[in-house]
């Protein structure tokens, strides 16, 4: 296989790996439609949406500690996934903690996130320069627009009782909704495997960055593209 086919190549394989956690996230949502309520903690619906934003916090804790590329990047992402997470185990520390403790540790991780980025503004600028372009931050923006976005407008009773009419059912509804937000789930979690793959191609320079050699070399290079 010639070197420049080598990166289809690789980009195949991950979409045939992206298909293949599809089909098991159709399968968990299959096994739901037989057993418990899609909506309740003993479900596997919620049980996999917890494994999926656990991986991707995982995922982002390794790129906020080993890719020092997106460190301030990482860590809002870092604070976003655990913040969802807590979220998502909201009645099992009201039961074992106390009432409202997932709004203290959310709140406070997101506050600290947030300070810390703002101590570091402006490198944190400079790698947004790498990361918004990117394939993994259009697939973060997917997953968080698919979760917290329209699922909930998918998911609103009126607009299922203007569909179902008088054969309105709440399984049916809480089963639509849960199941966007698990694909959504699922999306963050490839946006979050995509993050890690950018180790392999580093972010432009910044200007800080650019020394006179640099500066030379990328004048040199647009003026031979002009003369093409």
């Amino acid at each position: 296989m010639t070197a420049h086919l080598l990166p289809a190549f690789f980009v195949f394989l991950r979409i045939l790996a992206y298909c293949g956690l599809t089909f098991v996230v159709a399968e968990v949502l299959r096994l739901d439609d037989y057993s418990a309520d899609p909506s309740s903690e003993q479900s596997w619906t919620e049980r996999t949406q917890l494994v999926m934003l656990s991986i991707s916090l995982g995922l982002c804790l390794y790129a906020r500690f080993k890719m020092r590329a997106y460190r301030h990047s990482s860590l809002l992402l870092v604070a976003f996934l655990g913040a969802s997470l807590i979220r998502e185990l909201d009645a099992t520390l009201d039961r074992y903690a106390f009432d409202g403790c997932w709004q203290l540790l959310a709140f406070s991780l997101i506050g600290t996130a947030i300070f810390f980025t703002w101590r570091n503004r402006w490198a944190f600028l400079e790698e947004l320069a790498g990361y918004l372009p990117s394939r993994a931050c259009g697939l973060f923006i997917a997953g968080l627009l698919t979760t917290y976005v329209f699922s909930r407008f998918f998911g609103r009773r009126i607009f299922w009782e203007a569909v179902m009419g008088d054969a309105y059912s709440k399984r049916v509804k809480s089963t639509a909704e849960e199941s966007l937000e698990l694909f959504g789930y699922t999306v963050i979690l490839i946006s979050a495997i995509e993050l890690l793959l950018l180790r392999a191609s580093p972010p432009p320079c910044s200007p800080r960055e650019t020394g006179p050699r640099q500066a030379d070399e990328l004048g040199h290079a647009a003026t031979r593209r002009l003369s093409l």
